[in-house]
């Protein structure tokens, strides 16, 4: 059976700690594109953090971001799928987290939001490149559905809340762990 497609992560698979492309990679992307394999980049990113490495790749196939909750090809404005959280369970997730001390990031627009720019907030962006937007309150700022949550905090602490919230909110969304310090949220 021929490959006709091959979906990849970007961090900790596509790029390096030092969030470049390593040349070997770029050639093996070439090389399947070149035997008319379509290569797609899926990743829990933003939509503006994943299409700087589908251009550089020279990728024209859609990505898939925010964990599956929005794709959309390279060069639209408009996305062919977005499925954000819902504005009430948004907002319990949030709630919570701000109950329990965790920092909380939404992701709104294409932007991601804080209450207050932090140790875990700098954390984050070091990994990402994504500029967080302080607002002070989230939940007063969050007015419409994000299409992802995340709290980053301790590794331990994150585990003990994604098995909470897995099965609370079964069902209702999605619940992971794509590093040590990151519990995050999606639409079903």
């Amino acid at each position: 059976m021929a490959i006709k497609l091959v979906a990849v992560d970007i961090d900790d698979t596509l790029i390096t700690d030092e969030l470049i492309i390593p040349e070997r990679v770029k050639e093996a992307v070439a090389k399947a594109r070149a035997q008319g394999v379509k290569v797609v980049l899926a990743t829990g990113r933003m939509l503006s953090s994943t299409i700087p490495f589908a251009r550089e790749l020279g990728l024209k196939e859609p990505v898939i971001c925010y964990n599956g909750a929005l794709i959309q090809s390279v060069d639209d404005e408009q996305p062919l799928i977005h499925h954000p959280i819902p504005l009430d369970l948004a907002r319990e997730i949030v709630a919570l987290g701000q109950k329990e001390g965790l920092h909380v990031n939404a992701y709104l627009d294409e932007k991601m939001y804080v209450d207050e720019i932090n140790e875990y907030t700098e954390f984050y962006s070091s990994f990402t490149k994504a500029v967080a937007h302080p607002v002070g309150d989230l939940l007063v700022f969050m007015d419409r559905p994000p299409t992802k949550l995340l709290y980053v905090c301790e590794p331990e602490i994150a585990e003990k809340w994604r098995v909470t919230l897995k099965e609370q909110y079964k069902g209702q969304l999605e619940g992971f762990r794509s590093k040590p310090q990151y519990v995050e949220f999606s639409a079903l």
